[in-house]
């Protein structure tokens, strides 16, 4: 489906202006190997035209494919990781819209496409979290602000534009939500884990709990997510037993970055465990 996406720890700590300033630059970057004469050759083996194809998601496909290629080269050559990462990031993202648009207007000819779709999609999204993980000092907005940029170039009708910010705004911010609450839950003592890609894919962050009392658990970013579901707790319980939470990290708590302070992770994590242990009697 796609190469893997190892995440590699990074050597070094990097400032949020590195961070930035390695974003900015791979947006370039990214502008240059679209123009690469080793990826057109690469798309008319795929017979895809790449100037005419550009809005495709054939054509993102193939070019995400491409750059994943280049820089496990780079990386395995010895080339900056965090350069390498910045520049992956924003070659798949119109990839990642693409199919996202496609689930959110359900426009499918069979069940292997829309799973190739949620693939992608669970995929993207791990890659961002992924990427927040080794460089803590990312800043969420110039994060969105540079996968913005990135993709206004494949979309191109007013409506779809603002779709495609919308939709990356909702990921990034759902990306703070579930790291940080992935970190309260560190504190908590409890067992947990993150979820296996099947898990992601029925839209599961964590699970939570051991043998007959683990429950799987998607963290919300709002309150307002779980009371829609008619419950006045910071849960509520699907039909099929996992378990929708709010993340109980405030937008203003994360300082435009994907962790809160250590303090205060501490601090929620007290109030977590009465919810869960609620949580696992009522699943």
């Amino acid at each position: 489906m796609t190469h893997s996406h190892e995440t590699q720890t990074p050597e070094q700590n990097y400032t949020t202006e590195e961070i930035t300033g390695a974003l900015a630059n791979a947006q370039e970057v990214v502008a240059r190997l679209q123009l690469d004469s080793s990826f057109h050759a690469a798309c008319a083996e795929a017979t895809i035209h790449p100037l005419r194809d550009r809005q495709t998601p054939e054509y993102w496909h193939a070019f995400r494919m491409y750059v994943g290629g280049r820089v496990d080269a780079a990386k395995e050559a010895g080339k900056d990781t965090l350069q390498m990462d910045a520049i992956e990031l924003l070659a798949a993202a119109p990839s990642y819209l693409l199919e996202q648009q496609k689930l959110t207007k359900g426009s499918f000819e069979d069940i292997q496409e829309r799973r190739y779709a949620k693939e992608i999609v669970s995929w993207y999204n791990g890659m961002i979290r992924g990427f927040a993980q080794n460089y803590p000092e990312t800043s969420a907005s110039s994060l969105t602000t540079k996968l913005l940029t990135t993709v206004s170039e494949t979309v191109h009708t007013p409506n779809d534009r603002n779709a495609a910010g919308q939709c990356l705004k909702n990921t990034i911010r759902g990306a703070q939500h579930e790291l940080a609450f992935g970190q309260v839950l560190g504190h908590t003592g409890i067992p947990c884990r993150s979820t296996t890609v099947e898990e992601d894919l029925k839209g599961l962050d964590y699970v939570v709990g051991e043998g007959k009392h683990a429950i799987g658990v998607d963290v919300k970013a709002s309150l307002s997510e779980v009371e829609s579901r008619g419950s006045e707790r910071l849960f509520a319980v699907k039909p099929n037993g996992n378990v929708v939470m709010y993340s109980m990290v405030l937008d203003a708590e994360l300082h435009d970055r994907f962790f809160v302070d250590d303090q205060l992770a501490k601090e929620k994590s007290m109030q977590l465990i009465p919810q869960l242990i609620a949580a696992q009697k009522a699943a």
